[in-house]
């Protein structure tokens, strides 16, 4: 199966600013007329790019991810269905916070990635915590490998068990807390 000719001219037209909400409206305005592998190709692409933190919440992505079209499938490319399918049963899971954060459906499964992203975030002054979780692999949504972050998505909070805050910043001013968090991150 492949993407139709509506399918690659929403892509060409999303493709100069793949990475801003004007992607995402073309998406919203678009969706209706693409096939199901250009909606789940093309809204994995909207997520990879940045979607998840700058245009729309947890709770819209739910609304997407869950959007009654077949072909799921389509979201993630061939090594990210191989990369889901060697996972163990029971997968052990990472999410760095955000102050207030209050909702969330993305997570890494590598301890080594969260440490990093927690040390991006704690330059702007945007991390909380790193919570360490553990899963069922058939609670995980869908696997995304593109970006480096080794990301899981779980639709469903609250199929993520919480293990421990494996650690957590008491704020810039504190030298010692910014001392151990470094560390520890």
């Amino acid at each position: 199966s492949k993407m139709t000719e509506a399918d690659k001219a929403l892509l060409r037209k999303m493709e100069p600013h793949t990475d801003s909400a004007l992607s995402l409206l073309d998406f919203v305005k678009s969706f209706h007329s693409l096939s199901n592998i250009g909606f789940w190709s093309l809204l994995g692409c909207l997520y990879m790019h940045g979607g998840y933190y700058s245009y729309i919440g947890p709770k819209q992505w739910r609304e997407l991810f869950n959007y009654p079209i077949k072909g799921k499938e389509y979201i993630m490319k061939p090594f990210e269905h191989r990369a889901l399918s060697i996972l163990p049963d029971q997968v052990e899971c990472y999410r760095v916070h955000h102050p207030q954060e209050k909702d969330w459906i993305s997570y890494t499964i590598s301890e080594w990635i969260a440490k990093r992203i927690a040390l991006d975030y704690q330059k702007h002054n945007a991390f909380e915590s790193i919570e360490r979780f553990v899963v069922n692999k058939k609670d995980i949504s869908f696997y995304f490998g593109r970006t480096g972050e080794d990301e899981i998505i779980i639709l469903d909070r609250n199929k993520a068990k919480s293990k421990d805050i494996m650690c957590k910043t008491l704020g810039r001013s504190d030298k010692n807390a910014k001392s151990s968090t470094t560390q520890s991150a």
